[in-house]
């Protein structure tokens, strides 16, 4: 076989190959992406049994339940916001910047700066707003 033949099989631009470069024009064109690495757990915090719905999880006759497993299961999870199990989510206002009050409750009367209000929410597990 020729050289130029070993070449040319060699640079064929094969789909891993595609994906390759898919994924590197990605990180180097938007960096904001690669930041969101993780995927949300389900929220589910109590394990079942054969009979009832939130119990402990410490019945071995059903491992690995989805409450046992994934960021809802970690103890002292470090969060950058706020969010029930292993939820972790930033209010935004309207120019996009984090609230200075994150941890108020909705009020239709309120306003961004009590942390009342607030436009939109930031994902700070998947990145997504």
């Amino acid at each position: 076989m020729r050289f130029s033949s070993v070449l040319s099989r060699c640079l064929e631009w094969t789909p891993l190959r595609r994906l390759s470069l898919g994924g590197l024009l990605a990180t180097l064109l938007l960096p904001g992406l690669t930041l969101a690495a993780g995927l949300n757990d389900t929220g589910v915090t109590q394990c079942a049994d054969d009979s009832s719905n939130n119990v402990t999880c410490e019945d071995t006759n059903f491992p690995r339940q989805d409450a046992q497993t994934g960021r809802d299961a970690q103890i002292g999870l470090s969060k950058a916001g706020g969010g029930s199990a292993g939820f972790d989510f930033t209010k935004l206002g309207t120019d996009g910047v984090p609230l200075a009050i994150q941890n108020a409750a909705w009020n239709n009367a309120g306003s961004e700066t009590a942390g009342t209000q607030w436009s939109c929410v930031r994902d700070n597990v998947t990145g997504l707003i």
